[in-house]
């Protein structure tokens, strides 16, 4: 295990170089851009890409005949998912943490003054963004394989961003109506947080069950 992980990491330093580079221009452009809609998009598509990155580790080991080869050796298929999506989470903390970096130097250049709870909150759902992306994408594309699966790659994407923006409506909405919730309204952001990791938990699963029954 510990190895498929040094072997994805390598790969991904070689071919995700431009994409924490990427992350680096979104942290510093955000410190110069004013709107809302303008800083959502700055601070939150780093980490979609993020999530989206062990396609990539995917069709590099399909190009390669890797995932033939890696069954000839001492790992399980488990083990094999479980090493792309490890990858995803850690790369999604990774560009999480700079995009955060930057937000909180926007803060000082601001107003003078941090806020740890906030840029804490903001950690966790790039997080949860980044994984759900993965979790979005993993199951079909294992399942398929990566050429069979690249038309649900997109079409998930589709599907990620419209959730993402149907979400952001409904939240502005209920903000200025001023809708009282059914419930405390300091326990949505960890229930939203546990169900997002539920389905992250069982896209892994899912995933590990599909690839474990697929012929390579």
């Amino acid at each position: 295990m510990k190895a498929l992980l040094w072997k994805d990491f390598y790969q991904t330093w070689k071919y995700g170089k431009t994409l924490l580079f990427l992350s680096a221009i979104f942290a510093i452009s955000s410190l110069f851009v004013n709107g809302s809609s303008s800083m959502s998009y700055l601070v939150i598509y780093p980490s979609i890409l993020g999530g989206c990155f062990p396609y990539t580790l995917l069709s590099l080991d399909e190009k390669e005949k890797w995932a033939q080869f890696c069954d000839t050796l001492p790992f399980t298929r488990a083990q094999f998912v479980s090493a792309k999506y490890l990858n995803g989470i850690i790369l999604g903390m990774g560009i999480s943490l700079l995009t955060v970096l930057g937000q909180a130097c926007r803060m000082l250049i601001s107003s003078d003054s941090l806020q740890p709870i906030g840029l804490l909150k903001l950690f966790i759902i790039l997080i949860c963004i980044s994984m759900l992306a993965t979790s979005f994408i993993m199951p079909f594309v294992l399942k398929m394989g990566v050429e069979r699966g690249r038309l649900w790659y997109m079409l998930s994407l589709f599907l990620f961003f419209g959730l993402g923006g149907a979400m952001t409506v409904i939240i502005t909405f209920l903000g200025n109506a001023r809708i009282r919730l059914p419930f405390p309204g300091e326990f949505l952001f960890p229930a939203a947080t546990a169900v997002i990791l539920l389905f992250c938990v069982g896209s892994w699963k899912l995933s590990i069950h599909y690839y474990q029954k697929r012929e390579l």
